[in-house]
């Protein structure tokens, strides 16, 4: 007799098992599009979700065309508004761009973001020819604010790149910050660059890391504007993680489990951190008088804690001008979006670009801000 129930119960299975497996993923899907609303301190699995939004996403609109093909209505019904939430969300990803604004002729400021990997400093043998291929890049662009993260100095002037970049850039007033020194002669850090004149500077300092935020107020548009660049915590893979990520096959063995179990644990690590900082930033814009222009590497998608608590209020430049996809991170990992330039709503931002170049691990962020009409 048991062994029939068990029998029915596994045909039963089988019998539903498209639906149980569209529901699955409906699950998930739900669980992403929730995740920049929970502290990954409170409860990190959704953080998870939310970094594979963009696939968990595409799997649902496969399951719910199949719904479709198969003519289960009640179904549709179900998913329908999820699907609809869903290709909201997903404009931080794919931003078709047919109803952005043409740029006005005036009054347009240029702001770049990028995360220049030390200039290239460890690539031994070609680190001059790469650093004067970023210079050359940012001479053609000539913008009149850059944030720069993983940004180095070398005080000896061997490897030259303040006192290279101040000579051919309009953003020749420099604020600069770095948290890691080595023999008083290499310089880790950030550093922002404008054209305009720098009346105030400040840091955020995150405890126990090296990432930090940096903020610069200047005299723009006639008034005070404050300029955060951000950099925060990263998941610091090592040279064997990739390696590991670039061959898994999913053979279920006590070494890929084991490197499974280290990659999960520094993303999860990594999660944490970032909410920490990304509160502590928030905080910070929520107690400044001024607009501000929010720019940085932050590590983390547009689903995600960080993005959501670091952009309520403020304007997202590339959902607001940019078109095509919006991927900013240069590797094998696709469709992630890390790089931003927020902005008060007193601004516009017009023309948003991720600029294609191959010469860091980060594509170059860029778009012009104006003052919004009244």
């Amino acid at each position: 007799m048991k062994e029939q129930k068990h029998k029915s119960i596994f045909r039963l299975l089988i019998k539903n098992s498209f639906l149980i497996t569209a529901y699955s993923v409906l699950i998930l899907l739900i669980m992403s599009v929730i995740s920049p609303f929970i502290n990954p301190h409170v409860f990190w699995i959704p953080a998870f979700t939310g970094l594979a939004f963009p696939y968990i996403f595409t799997s649902t609109i496969i399951f719910f065309l199949l719904i479709l093909l198969r003519g289960y209505k009640k179904h549709l019904l179900i998913f329908l508004p999820f699907i609809l939430y869903g290709t909201y969300v997903f404009s931080g990803y794919y931003h078709p761009g047919w109803f952005n604004n043409d740029v006005p002729e005036k009054g347009m400021v240029k702001i770049m973001s990028f995360n220049v990997r030390l200039f290239d400093l460890y690539n031994w043998k070609n680190n001059e020819h790469n650093k004067n291929k970023i210079f050359k890049y940012l001479k053609s662009e000539d913008p009149d604010i850059i944030c720069f993260q993983e940004y180095y100095y070398q005080k000896d002037g061997k490897f030259s790149t303040s006192d290279t970049l101040i000579k051919f850039l309009s953003a020749n007033k420099v604020h600069a910050s770095f948290p890691v020194v080595n023999k008083g002669l290499y310089y880790f850090g950030i550093a922002t660059l404008t054209k305009f004149p720098i009346i105030n500077k400040g840091e955020i300092i995150f405890p126990g890391t090296s990432n930090m935020t940096i903020y610069t107020d200047v005299i723009m548009f006639d008034d005070t504007v404050r300029i955060y660049n951000n950099h925060l915590e990263s998941i610091r893979f090592g040279k064997e993680d990739y390696e590991f990520i670039d061959k898994i096959d999913f053979k279920v063995d006590s070494v890929e489990v084991r490197d499974t179990k280290n990659i999960i644990k520094r993303i999860k690590h990594a999660f944490t951190k970032r909410a920490n900082q990304a509160d502590s930033v928030a905080a910070h814009i929520a107690a400044c008088k001024y607009p501000v222009i929010v720019c940085g590497d932050f590590n983390d998608t547009p689903v995600s804690y960080s993005y959501q608590t670091i952009g309520s209020g403020l304007k997202d430049s590339y959902i607001e001008s940019g078109s095509g996809i919006g991927s900013t991170y240069n590797g094998k990992i696709p469709m992630l979006r890390i790089d931003y330039i927020f902005h008060s709503p007193i601004f516009n931002a017009y023309d948003f670009k991720v600029g294609k170049e191959d010469l860091s691990d980060h594509f170059p962020i860029t778009c012009l801000i104006g003052k919004a009409e009244k």
